[in-house]
């Protein structure tokens, strides 16, 4: 057994070098012949990955596929097919896969394996802005919120899932968030900002000011917070909402 790991450890530098050099189609003739020789779960994963390089995406599903067909619980297998649907477009399909991912008791290792974590962390991510990009509001919040449960340190994406929350009319739940963002990351200009639009909505007009005021403490060339700040007695919080799309 230790040694069949070893020759699979040795097969995978050497598919990962080619890929690096770009030299794939060599990547796909030796697990090809590999594969014909002695099928197995790494082998087709292995593939899969070099026709997800080419763009080769229906292929690369395939592969994939096949790998899980072998090993039905092999995690990194799931999350490649899980970013192939992503790409194809084929998001509540994707879902499904992170559904499933996350309801298997044997995943803990995603708590102990960081790269696998970022894996799928990078999947939500993406998957939620794509979401977002199709005005499905609900389900890009559900994805953003799946990634900051793996990992918070992402403000930016923490911002994204705000705005999402906005556009559902979760006010109260927006808001919370943001004031939990400048309670993690207390010098971060944008939180502030937002959360001063945010209060600017819901009509408590000097907490909206207070919160542009720490805006530009933290970064004093933020034209817009001073924008705001200055011309907020002019606007209605309609027309001030409305100028928000400049962020």
């Amino acid at each position: 057994m230790e040694r069949k790991w070893q020759n699979f450890r040795r097969l995978n530098y050497e598919i990962e070098l080619l890929i690096n050099k770009e030299l794939l189609d060599s990547a796909e003739e030796k697990l090809l012949k590999k594969i014909g020789n002695s099928p197995s779960a790494e082998l087709y994963n292995l593939l899969g990955l070099v026709y997800h390089k080419q763009s080769r995406f229906p292929e690369a599903l395939k592969a994939f596929e096949q790998a899980l067909k072998i090993c039905p619980f092999y995690l990194e297998s799931s999350l490649n097919l899980a970013a192939t649907l992503c790409d194809l477009g084929c998001y509540n399909q994707a879902q499904e896969i992170f559904k499933q991912i996350e309801a298997n008791p044997s995943n803990n290792a995603l708590k102990h394996n960081p790269s696998l974590s970022q894996r799928l962390e990078s999947c939500h991510i993406n998957t939620g802005f794509m979401y977002y990009e199709l005005e499905q509001f609900y389900e890009a919040s559900q994805e953003f919120r799946k990634a900051l449960d793996l990992q918070q340190q992402h403000p930016d994406i923490m911002i994204i899932f705000v705005d999402s929350l906005k556009k559902l009319n979760k006010l109260d739940l927006a808001k919370i968030q943001l004031e939990e963002l400048t309670a993690l990351y207390p010098n971060y200009s944008q939180a502030y900002l937002h959360l001063g639009l945010l209060e600017w909505e819901l009509g408590n007009f000097h907490a909206a000011k207070e919160n542009w005021k720490k805006a530009i403490k933290c970064s004093p060339k933020s034209s817009i917070a001073q924008a705001y700040l200055n011309n907020c007695t002019l606007h209605t919080p309609r027309k001030l909402n409305q100028a928000s799309d400049l962020l």
